[in-house]
């Protein structure tokens, strides 16, 4: 199952990113070094204070990069072109008039100012609408060409919830996932899991791409959770360094939807025209659902 992780839940090692890593193979991710079309050079970036936060935020994932479960580029290409006529949009589409009353006026650029801008909304010192509409407009557009499907957050703002009114549910199924462990723990379950792992991930894209229905999902979420459930005791062991996270499971719904491919910037945009008329509504008709995303939701949450 291809899935494309956001690099904010990745900053903040959220649900969606500890369950997209351990259903993902493999897992994309992108991130950014710039605001502008042309992104500032790597030792440009390093030498940032603020882009050093956000390396050390996604330092964890260094053993996945390295195993192979998580890339940043597919064939040399990563989304910057995406990212960078996504902003375009935002500041120069008339279509865009709407969602740049939230956005504000765009900035003369200077490298070291943009660049402690995009760090602190990658690490969540945010948010700033201008670099997060824009990002996921990004990953949206790049997982469509590659025919990958994107992880998503459920959540109750406003723009999340014209997400969920533009969609179409294609399968739901509930299984146990890590929530909270070291990646050399997230690589061990994957290899302890990994016969039921591939059925669950075989049945998510095959109902993704249409050729399989919800049952057949939720027949291998039970092989699967069956699996997880036989082996909790050497999943959620105590980690031996006492540095190290606690290891903590925690049940998710996952729920495969069809979109457009202009998902995120779409909403984004439905819930700024839907404040600027002054309703709380936010299910404008969609276009052609041509996109697949993953929404994991935590049960309880």
């Amino acid at each position: 199952m291809h899935l494309v992780i956001s690099p904010y839940s990745l900053c903040a090692r959220d649900a969606a990113a500890m369950a997209g890593l351990l259903l993902a193979d493999p897992a994309l991710t992108f991130l950014p070094r710039s605001l502008e079309t042309a992104p500032v050079s790597r030792e440009r970036a390093i030498g940032s204070p603020g882009f050093r936060r956000v390396m050390e935020s996604v330092a964890w994932t260094t053993p996945l990069l390295g195993a192979g479960v998580l890339a940043t580029s597919v064939e040399g290409q990563d989304a910057s072109e995406a990212f960078a006529s996504a902003r375009r949009r935002v500041y120069e589409d008339p279509g865009y008039t709407a969602l740049r009353r939230f956005v504000g006026p765009r900035r003369a650029f200077d490298e070291s100012e943009e660049l402690e801008r995009l760090a602190s909304d990658l690490t969540r010192s945010g948010p700033d609408p201008s670099i997060s509409v824009p990002l996921a407009g990004a990953l949206d557009s790049f997982a469509a060409r590659h025919g990958y499907a994107v992880v998503r957050v459920d959540g109750p703002s406003l723009a999340q919830k014209a997400e969920r009114a533009r969609e179409r549910r294609l399968f739901a199924c509930s299984v146990p996932v890590l929530v909270q462990a070291g990646p050399e723990r997230l690589l061990e379950t994957r290899r302890r899991l990994e016969r039921e792992l591939n059925g669950l991930r075989r049945a998510c894209e095959d109902a993704l791409d249409g050729l399989a229905d919800e049952g057949a999902v939720r027949e291998a979420a039970a092989a699967y959770s069956q699996a997880y459930d036989d082996h909790r005791h050497h999943i959620e062991r105590a980690e031996d360094d006492p540095d190290d996270p606690m290891v903590r499971s925690a049940e998710a719904v996952l729920i495969g939807v069809a979109h457009e491919r202009d998902h995120a910037m779409s909403s984004s945009l439905a819930a700024a025209r839907r404040v600027t008329r002054g309703s709380g509504r936010t299910d404008e008709s969609a276009g052609t659902l041509a996109a697949r995303s993953l929404i994991v939701r935590l049960v309880g949450r």
